[in-house]
């Protein structure tokens, strides 16, 4: 049903969530909009979020649209220290202009900063290196 509401701004159901086995093992619940995801303690450990905008027939570009699970500093390394694990996170950076249809699309792109991208590894411990 939401596929066809022209208003949703193609926001989509199920918002991204843990794994059942992350659930389990750290003994999560959640809202019935599955948006805020509880420990044992009654404190909010991760929080889900989903976006979009309304695609009006004048624009030409994608729209703007995402989502993402953010997780509290405590909750990743008290899952870590349950797992035994580290955790290796990579970020990449990419930066590119969003031309509007009424602009001339010059290449001003290789003009921008090329992409990075940096390593980091979380410890079990709370540490951070980075490479």
């Amino acid at each position: 049903m939401d596929a066809k509401d022209r208003w949703s701004g193609d926001v989509r159901f199920p918002p991204p969530q843990p794994s059942l086995d992350i659930v389990e093992l750290m003994r999560l619940r959640t809202d019935a909009d599955m948006r805020l995801w509880r420990n044992g303690e009654n404190l909010t450990v991760l929080l889900s979020q989903v976006w979009g905008n309304l695609n009006t027939q004048d624009e030409e570009n994608a729209p703007e649209e995402g989502s993402r699970l953010q997780a509290a500093p405590a909750f990743i390394r008290d899952m870590l220290q349950k797992l035994g694990y580290d955790l290796l996170v990579e970020v990449q950076i990419k930066r590119r202009r969003r031309y509007r249809h009424y602009e001339n699309q010059r290449h001003d792109d290789d003009k921008l900063p090329p992409t990075t991208a940096g390593l980091f590894i979380i410890k079990a411990d709370g540490s951070v290196l980075a490479f």
